[in-house]
């Protein structure tokens, strides 16, 4: 019986973390001859220990196979993994996360109930090390909506917990590699980018909050100090898909807006002293919560303001 969905776990020398990621689809409530699972080992030579793990006895009753694509990048290894994926379903997990048992289910049954042609879920912190006392699980909570249904204005998914139909992703030509990781490169975007194309040629996405996974909490993504530059980074790949437009007027423009987003940071910056102790008890909640989205929207501007200099030469 050929698979129903394929899942794609991109992996990168963390043989651990995989683990747990197989072992949550070991504990699926659907028959393993259901799916398929194509792991891509994305390091530059072929990483023995992913191999290894992808043999092992216990994995026997899995569709799993471990393919090696030495060229680095998110996007590169998704794309690499598209083309062993058998199904008319393809998802995409990261090899950090564990999926709960119904996941599959779930999803097969969002196929069938509802068609849509890329749907996915909400994100779910999971930790193997304590977290501080300031942190609260909300920081690695992405959640798109309270209740189900069709995304509307264009809102996208979030990127290791998506589902495309085959056909999609044939006529989307996959994941783009101008965005996403890319060896030590740390970007981001190449998740929206895709969504957003998907809109332009009128693809219909949905959003389910049961359909849900874990995360691994990282340990730095316990610090402050990731939530700041992961926000930069983040406001970098927005102005990359925003059209800047060309001509000095318009970088002007921005370059007012740039001004008074920098205003608004340093603002920011000066209100910790008195900031509102009940909603950010310390120094970090208050980085986290109020000082990273400007963080965003300053880099957004900045890059926004360097593309259209650019294209005004």
């Amino acid at each position: 019986m050929p698979p129903e969905i394929s899942i794609v776990i991109p992996t990168y020398q963390r043989e651990q973390l995989l683990e747990l990621t197989l072992d949550s689809l070991l504990a699926q409530t659907i028959a393993p001859d259901r799916f398929e699972v194509v792991v891509v080992d994305n390091y530059p030579v072929p990483y023995k220990p992913s191999e290894q793990l992808c043999r092992a006895e216990k994995y026997a009753s899995l569709r799993l196979t471990c393919r090696h694509h030495p060229i680095l990048g998110l996007s590169e290894a998704r794309n690499f993994g598209i083309r062993f994926a058998s199904a008319p379903l393809v998802g995409f997990i990261d090899d950090d996360e564990k999926l709960p048992p119904h996941w599959i289910e779930l999803a097969l049954e969002i196929s069938r109930a509802c068609a849509p042609d890329i749907f996915g879920g909400p994100y779910r912190p999971y930790y193997l090390e304590p977290k501080p006392a300031w942190f609260k699980d909300q920081y690695l909570s992405l959640i798109l909506d309270q209740a189900k249904g069709w995304t509307e204005n264009k809102r996208c998914l979030f990127g290791g917990n998506m589902i495309f139909r085959q056909e999609w992703l044939r006529r989307l030509k996959g994941f783009s590699t101008e965005y996403g990781r890319n060896g030590v490169n740390r970007e981001y975007g190449e998740e929206t980018e895709i969504q957003m194309r998907a809109y332009q040629a009128g693809a219909r996405i949905y959003y389910d909050p049961e359909l849900f996974i874990y995360h691994y909490a990282h340990p730095d993504r316990l610090e402050a100090s990731w939530y700041l530059t992961s926000a930069w980074y983040h406001g970098k790949a927005k102005a990359r898909m925003y059209p800047a437009g060309s001509g000095f007027r318009h970088a002007g423009a921005i370059f007012r807006k740039l001004g008074g987003d920098a205003f608004k940071v340093i603002g920011r910056y000066l209100l910790i002293p008195f900031r509102d102790r009940k909603s950010a008890p310390t120094l970090q909640n208050y980085l986290v919560q109020s000082i990273a989205p400007l963080i965003s929207v300053l880099s957004m501007s900045w890059y926004l303001f360097l593309f259209s200099l650019r294209m005004s030469r």
